[in-house]
């Protein structure tokens, strides 16, 4: 494997910046908790209903709805919804992977823990998958895809 197909993560930052976007990601993060703490502080002053019964249909049901985007793909413009889902889906799974790959490199290398995975094939492989999942949130989801659905959308009222 060539370990010199790679590409430095946050290369050429000044550590200033680095601090700043991990002390902005702070701030992001106290505001999910206090919107999650205000949430549940307002379904609280409701009263209490049963919402166990039927357990499996209801968490098949969310699955489907959540991630599989079950109702979103039978509308005319569904697949356009769906392909900017799966883009950013698999943006922010490449994105845990390069800050595992960086952020958690850094902390377990300070407890004797060395890992790099960030190369050769596998650099290639992640490289080609991110640029398709930019590809596929861009393309479906700009004027192309737009004037797809209208065409779909003209072509199924014809139809009609």
């Amino acid at each position: 494997m060539n370990e010199h197909v790679t590409r430095e993560i946050l290369w050429n930052v000044p550590t200033a910046f680095i601090v700043l976007m991990y002390a902005l990601l702070a701030v992001l993060l106290a505001g999910f908790v206090f919107a999650g703490v205000y949430w549940y502080r307002r379904v609280q002053l409701g009263g209490t209903e049963e919402r166990f019964d039927q357990l499996a249909r209801r968490t098949w049901l969310a699955l489907r709805g959540a991630v599989g985007q079950g109702y979103v793909v039978r509308e005319v413009w569904g697949w356009m919804h769906y392909a900017f889902y799966v883009g950013f889906v698999g943006l922010f799974i490449g994105t845990c992977i390069v800050f595992v790959n960086s952020d958690v490199r850094y902390f377990a290398g300070l407890v004797g823990l060395p890992f790099y995975f960030y190369f050769g094939d596998f650099y290639l492989f992640f490289k080609a998958a991110m640029d398709t999942f930019f590809l596929v949130l861009v393309a479906c989801n700009s004027d192309i895809g737009i004037a797809l659905m209208y065409h779909e959308a003209c072509m199924k009222e014809s139809f009609d």
